[in-house]
C-alpha cells in the first residue's frame, strides 16, 4: 500500500496535460497537452527534449497517444484526425508520416489491438459515435473499417446541453481490448452504456445499459482478464466479463474520474477524482465478494484537475493536471 503520493519533482508546461506515455526505450516521457502540442522529456533528469506542435486549428487537444513501434507514435487530436509521427536523433528530431481522417468529431481513444498477432491494426473511438480499424503496413496506416457503435438518442436535440452540443451525445472517450474473450469494449460518455464488439466478427455488437449516472471516463481490465472496472459520474461498477453481469455498483458520490489504472508492482487499482482538489484513491479488490476497498486517499500536492496518471518502471508514478 502506497502511504501517499508526495511529489518528487514538477514540470512545468505552457498548456494543460491531456495523456502521458513512458516510451519504449524506458528514458523519455511524452505529453500531450490542450493547446495543440506534445512535448518529450527524458524522466531521468526532467530534461526537455523536444517540443511539436501538432494542432493550429480552433479544436486543439490532443487525447490519447499509443507507441506501436519503436520510436513511432499515433495521436488522437480534436481537429478530427490521427496524427503518426517519427521520432529520430534519439528522441530529439520528428517527422510526421501521416494525417489520418475519417472521423467526423473529436478522436478520443486509440488501442494497438493484440487480437490480430500478425497485423499491426489500431483502433479509434470518436465523438461521432463510430469506431474505425486502421492497419499498418508498408510504413502507412490504411482504413479497414468503420462501425457505428452509438447514435443520437432520440429526441435528444430538445434537450441537448452546450455540453453536449460540444461533444455530441454518441461520444465514445474510452476503449479497453479484453484479449480473453476477443472483444473491444467501448464506453459512451454521455449515455453511459457499455457496448462489446466482437473481434471475431465485428458485425456483432453487444450493447450493455448499465445504471451509471453517464459520463463513464475509464475503463480497465483486471484479474486475468475477467473483471473490468469501469469508473464514472458518481459510481464505480464492477463487471464479469464472462457472463456480462454486474458484481457490484459502489456509490463514489463524487463527480468523476478521469483515470483508472492497475498497478503492476503492488497490484492495487488506482482511480483519480474530479474537482478542485484532486485525490488519488487506491484500491484493492476483494475477490470473495467483487468489491473494491479503499486503501489510501491521498490529496497532497494535487491543485487541480489530475487528467493522467502513469505507473513507471520503477513503480513511481507520473501524473498530469490542469494546473
Amino acid at each position: 500500500m502506497t502511504e501517499n503520493y508526495q511529489c518528487k519533482s514538477v514540470i512545468k508546461l505552457n498548456g494543460e496535460v491531456t495523456t502521458i506515455l513512458l516510451l519504449k526505450n524506458k528514458k523519455d516521457i511524452a505529453i500531450c497537452l490542450t493547446n495543440g502540442f506534445i512535448q518529450l522529456y527524458n524522466i531521468k533528469i526532467i530534461k526537455p527534449k523536444l517540443t511539436i506542435e501538432l494542432i493550429k486549428t480552433e479544436h486543439k487537444t490532443i487525447l490519447d497517444i499509443i507507441e506501436f513501434q519503436n520510436n513511432k507514435l499515433i495521436l488522437s487530436c480534436w481537429d478530427n484526425t490521427i496524427k503518426y509521427i517519427e521520432l529520430y536523433d534519439n528522441n530529439s528530431k520528428y517527422t510526421i508520416k501521416q494525417v489520418l481522417n475519417g472521423h467526423s468529431n473529436f478522436v478520443n481513444s486509440l488501442r494497438k489491438l493484440y487480437f490480430y498477432k500478425d497485423n499491426i491494426i489500431i483502433a479509434s473511438s470518436s465523438s461521432d459515435g463510430s469506431i474505425i480499424f486502421w492497419k499498418y503496413e508498408n510504413d502507412n496506416f490504411s482504413k479497414m473499417k468503420e462501425i457505428k457503435i452509438f447514435d443520437e438518442i432520440d429526441g435528444s436535440e430538445d434537450e441537448d446541453s452546450e455540453e453536449d452540443d460540444y461533444f455530441g451525445e454518441n461520444q465514445i472517450e474510452s476503449m479497453e481490448e479484453s484479449v480473453k474473450y476477443h472483444e473491444l469494449i467501448c464506453g459512451n460518455f454521455h449515455q453511459g452504456k457499455i457496448c462489446f464488439l466482437n473481434l471475431n466478427d465485428t458485425s456483432q455488437i453487444e450493447k450493455k445499459d448499465l445504471n451509471v449516472n453517464n459520463c463513464i471516463r475509464a475503463l480497465k481490465i483486471i484479474k486475468n482478464g475477467d473483471i473490468l472496472i469501469v469508473a464514472g459520474f458518481r459510481e464505480i461498477n464492477i463487471i464479469n466479463l464472462e457472463n456480462k453481469s454486474i458484481l457490484n455498483t459502489i456509490d463514489y458520490n463524487i463527480d468523476c474520474e478521469f483515470n483508472c489504472i492497475f498497478q503492476k508492482k503492488n497490484g492495487n487499482i488506482l482511480i483519480t477524482e474530479y474537482g478542485d482538489i484532486c485525490k488519488i484513491n487506491e484500491f484493492i479488490f476483494n475477490e470473495e465478494s467483487p468489491n473494491l476497498k479503499l486503501l489510501n486517499k491521498s490529496e497532497n500536492d494535487f491543485k487541480n484537475f489530475i487528467t493522467t496518471i502513469i505507473e513507471l518502471d520503477n513503480g513511481e508514478l507520473a501524473y498530469g493536471s490542469y494546473d
